[in-house]
């Protein structure tokens, strides 16, 4: 999705009740509504973090390639962004 597309334009804001916590060296979010646990990688983590309604999915790739170790450019970051992006709303985790 490119930044002008629907979705893509959107800053994305996690739900207020999904809860994001590391749980034994993992990164998980808990759905209370659905009671499910999602288990994260840490790009998904970082994206997740990003989830503020304050940036775009291009804004969160410059985020969470500047923050990971090692990361690739923001451009090769931003598919792994817009798939976690999409499976956060998929699960009914953004508002």
């Amino acid at each position: 999705m490119s930044e002008g597309d629907g979705e893509g334009a959107k800053a994305p804001r996690g739900r207020p009740d999904v809860v994001f916590r590391s749980v034994a060296g993992d990164w998980v979010l808990y759905d209370p509504r659905t009671q499910d646990l999602h288990v994260l990688n840490v790009t998904a983590a970082a994206v997740w973090a990003c989830c503020d309604g304050t940036l775009d999915s291009s804004a969160i790739a410059r985020e969470v390639a500047e923050h990971l170790e090692g990361a690739p450019s923001p451009d090769e970051v931003r598919a792994d962004v817009d798939r976690a992006l999409d499976r956060f709303r998929a699960d009914g985790l953004l508002e």
